[in-house]
């Protein structure tokens, strides 16, 4: 009777230390510091962060893969024009710059716009769309490109044309 009571103490303790512990993953892991070791605890919870970190950083990888994919359909898509001596090389790279200049002060204008409530971000798309200027426009109206080369290069970069002024579908020329 002895044995039998033995065995049910050291089968419900060992139960109850294997809730205990799955209950809690942690382990001690020492940390080197400029002085000496440290010795800190370290959860489940913070191995949460690291993944968090790798999806944060992944996404940035996946934003400047996209925006190389972007930049290389725009130079191939210039360098046509240029072997088919639409433009010249000087202007391809004005264009190009043009382009790249008008996409880097879209970001700027949505990282402004992120902390601003929406009374503050209509107000502030008003007065960015008041002071908007079509690009190709700009660049015949500054001698760059004749208005030829302009139908040639929204019929090349309609995705970058797609708004108020496209000029491929008629009705906005």
């Amino acid at each position: 009777m002895n044995k039998k009571n033995l065995r049910i103490k050291i089968l419900s303790g060992m139960i109850c230390t294997g809730l205990v512990l799955s209950g809690v993953s942690s382990s001690f892991a020492a940390e080197r510091s400029s002085g000496g070791v440290n010795n800190n605890l370290a959860t489940s919870m913070d191995i949460k962060v690291p993944m968090e970190k790798e999806k944060v950083e992944q996404t940035r990888r996946s934003q400047i893969k996209s925006t190389k994919l972007r930049n290389e359909k725009l130079q191939n898509s210039l360098d046509t024009l240029v072997t088919k001596k639409v433009l010249t090389v000087e202007q391809s790279i004005v264009v190009k710059d043009a382009i790249m200049a008008q996409q880097i002060e879209r970001k700027e204008n949505f990282k402004k716009m992120k902390n601003m409530t929406e009374n503050e971000r209509i107000d502030y798309m008003k007065k960015i769309k008041s002071s908007k200027v079509n690009l190709l426009k700009a660049l015949i109206d500054n001698g760059t490109i004749t208005k030829g080369q302009e139908k040639e290069i929204q019929k090349v970069l309609s995705h970058y044309n797609k708004g108020k002024h496209c000029g491929h579908c008629g009705h906005c020329n």
